[in-house]
């Protein structure tokens, strides 16, 4: 495919970070404090090595394919029928995805910021927004998240630093105290919470030089394992682990927690869902984007305008359904098995590049 390459490394950095900013931002801690308690936060570090070593795999999977997407590697790896098939398989998940993570924040902007708003409305103004940057290219939305990204995180530093004051240092103690396994266990949460490090491989054929990206993949999930640390140990500390495996969405509840006499924090989860309404924006732009890419390659074909309004319309309709809060979490577990599927992948696919390499170094003459 002829693609521009006018992208700079850096940019892999607001790309990835912005990406890994959804749902799970809300729920990682109930997810994780089920499984690990009060050492929930070794569950991210532990969740957050394994992603990392990952993303070097991920990038050197790419610099040896500079000029291909992840999903055309798929069929370089595991021929023309598999090959398809997977990318068949990758754009259903992406676009059902995208419709329940549309889903919740459409219920939780109603709740909590917009109640008198339709969620029709809010879905579609996000949807719309999404079209037109992903009509306008790559250079509109990477502009775009280098935009969003510092205002993203300075306003989500500072609201996961006001509840400072009502934290418990006794609330992580004891350590370990039910052993190392239920802390394997909640790492598999946190790898979910990252698994769009794989996106990697959807913008590097549209950079110009890949030679020391891999150290720009590694900030961008560096800076991630240490946001959802903080997330994960002030709900512990100010809430204890128990507590917060009760709360639907402890993020939420955190900055509810906030009591300032200033009339800027008066209700700071409205700030939380500001943030949160940006946070959407860039994950549902990023996947979108992600997914009109696999659909280019499974169709062989750089003209996108169609994919783009079927795709959008699809998670449109999908985030209508299903309006049941436990429903949705059931098919979230689904979904969470799945994304564990998709991660699981890219081993088998390094693997595959590696050796089909060195065979090719082998039967080359000297």
């Amino acid at each position: 495919m002829d693609r521009k390459r006018y992208l700079h490394k850096s940019h892999i950095l607001p790309f990835i970070v912005m990406a890994s900013l959804g749902p799970k931002v809300l729920t990682l801690p109930r997810d994780v404090s089920c499984y690990a308690g009060n050492d929930s936060w070794l569950s991210v570090i532990l969740g957050g090595t394994a992603v990392l070593i990952l993303t070097w795999m991920i990038y050197w999977i790419m610099m040896n394919y500079p000029e291909l997407n992840l999903s055309q590697i798929f069929e370089a790896s595991f021929g023309r029928f598999f090959g398809k098939l997977t990318m068949v398989l990758f754009g259903l998940f992406n676009v059902f995805a995208l419709g329940m993570s549309l889903r919740i924040f459409a219920d939780n902007i109603s709740l909590y910021l917009l109640d008198k708003t339709p969620d029709t409305v809010i879905k579609g103004l996000l949807v719309l927004l999404c079209i037109y940057a992903l009509l306008k290219g790559i250079g509109t939305i990477t502009t775009t998240l280098n935009i969003l990204f510092p205002a993203t995180l300075i306003f989500l530093f500072i609201l996961l630093l006001l509840p400072w004051n009502k934290a418990e240092s006794g609330n992580l103690l004891p350590v370990l105290h039910e052993g190392i396994l239920p802390v394997v266990k909640g790492s598999h949460h946190v790898i979910n919470a990252l698994s769009t490090f794989f996106f990697i491989g959807y913008i590097t054929p549209y950079i110009r030089d890949l030679k020391g990206g891999g150290l720009w993949g590694a900030a961008a999930i560096g800076l991630l394992i240490f946001i959802y640390l903080w997330i994960v140990l002030m709900c512990i500390l100010v809430f204890g682990a128990a507590e917060t495996t009760r709360l639907l969405y402890p993020t939420i509840t955190l900055s509810k927690s906030i009591q300032l006499r200033a009339q800027l924090f008066e209700r700071a989860e409205s700030l939380m869902m500001t943030v949160w309404i940006v946070n959407t924006f860039a994950v549902t732009l990023i996947a979108s984007f992600v997914a009109v890419e696999n659909m280019k390659a499974l169709f062989g074909t750089e003209k996108k305008r169609m994919m783009i309004y079927v795709q959008m319309t699809a998670v449109y309709l999908l985030a209508h359904i299903p309006r049941n809060i436990a429903v949705q979490q059931r098919i979230f577990r689904y979904v969470d098995i799945a994304t564990l599927g998709v991660v699981m992948l890219i081993p088998a696919i390094a693997g595959i590049t590696l050796l089909k390499k060195r065979k090719k170094s082998k039967s080359s003459p000297e």
